[in-house]
């Protein structure tokens, strides 16, 4: 640790004579933290040149290892400037910036701080650093913009066009979603939002958001697959109550569990997924997971996905777990029309899904 009492420190000097007067074992302590690998055995001299050399090299992969508490210090170190420095609480145990090497410190025990300085050449550094991360993604983000305007204009040219829903599950999703996330969105319509999330390398869940006159309908096309549901229930003569019957239950527990639309003693909607058959856009009736969201912004949903707010990922995740379900409760029934059904429309024998 690089502790000094004359205030302020010099600060010109190089860094790579400046960590020469510190220990040997401070040196392997801070090649530790920057994620580089020395021998205990070299001399504190060329292990001063190594982290001299990654310094200048390889920023980046300082700044990747060292956490987000000490990477937050830097920020702020670069943002207040040279010559000057932040403070931190006085502690008789380093900050790991500290053992680092890349600050030097002044302790104040009185006041309970302790001041951090950086050398010019360190600041520089990590100046330039930030000053091209924060190009990037502005780069990034004026890419965004430009692929968000080319998706509402393509959306406003296909209204009125019949729309192609992809099933709940499929090998051969629409688009993919690129190597950082899961989930990739496209707005194909005005009021509709197409969503991929990938399940695992062979398999990704198709879901669909539409804005309706009072709320936004969230849902993933199971087709015609579960058309036997049909034989498993029988309505009321006196009214328009649907009951699951008692041996449907026993067999397909999750799905029985799953059909129609939950109401409260009051004959309220309950906010909770439910299996139906619905025509969207005028086409023939299909069987869908649906999920109901009141009071969301749909422009906001457009633009920044599903991502943008727990109730759409709370639907994802309501329509992942029961698809998963639905798929194994059918593959493990003697079920064979439903079972051919399901491997028909979906493209898949089996559900590869990754932890």
């Amino acid at each position: 640790m690089i502790i000094t009492k004359i205030e302020p420190p010099f600060l010109s000097m190089p860094f790579a004579d400046l960590v020469k007067v510190d220990t040997k074992a401070n040196l392997l302590e801070a090649a530790a933290l920057w994620g580089v690998k020395v021998r205990k055995s070299w001399s504190k001299d060329a292990i001063a040149g190594i982290l001299d050399a990654v310094l200048h090299q390889d920023v980046e992969l300082v700044w990747n290892n060292l956490g987000s508490e000490a990477i937050n210090l830097i920020d702020e170190l670069v943002r207040v400037g040279r010559d000057s420095y932040i403070t931190i609480p006085y502690s008789e145990t380093f900050h790991v910036l500290q053992k680092s090497l890349l600050v030097i410190s002044a302790e104040d025990e009185e006041k309970g701080e302790t001041r951090l300085y950086m050398l010019y050449e360190v600041h520089e550094l990590f100046k330039k650093l930030i000053d091209d991360q924060l190009q990037s993604l502005l780069d990034a983000t004026g890419q965004w913009v430009d692929q968000r305007q080319q998706e509402i204009q393509a959306a406003s040219q296909a209204k009125g066009t019949p729309v192609s829903f992809y099933p709940a599950l499929t090998a051969q999703p629409p688009f993919k979603p690129g190597p950082y996330s899961p989930l990739a969105y496209k707005l194909i319509r005005p009021r509709l939002l197409e969503v991929v999330e990938q399940l695992s390398a062979e398999c990704y869940l198709v879901s669909y958001f539409l804005l309706q006159e009072d709320y936004i309908h969230a849902v993933c096309c199971w087709g015609d697959v579960l058309d036997f549901v049909w034989n498993g229930v029988e309505q009321s003569p006196w009214d328009d109550y649907i009951e699951v019957k008692k041996p449907f239950r026993k067999k397909y527990p999750y799905i029985a569990q799953a059909f129609g639309q939950k109401t409260d003693s009051r004959g309220e909607l309950l906010p909770e997924p439910y299996i139906t058959t619905v025509g969207f856009n005028h086409q023939p009736k299909k069987w869908w997971i649906n999920y109901k969201i009141y009071g969301s912004d749909f422009s906001k949903l457009a633009l920044y996905g599903p991502q943008s707010a727990k109730e759409y990922t709370v639907a994802l995740g309501y329509f992942r777990k029961m698809s998963i379900h639905f798929f194994h409760e059918i593959m493990n029934s003697d079920a064979k029309k439903p079972k051919a059904l399901m491997q028909e429309y979906f493209g898949l024998d089996s559900l590869p899904v990754d932890e």
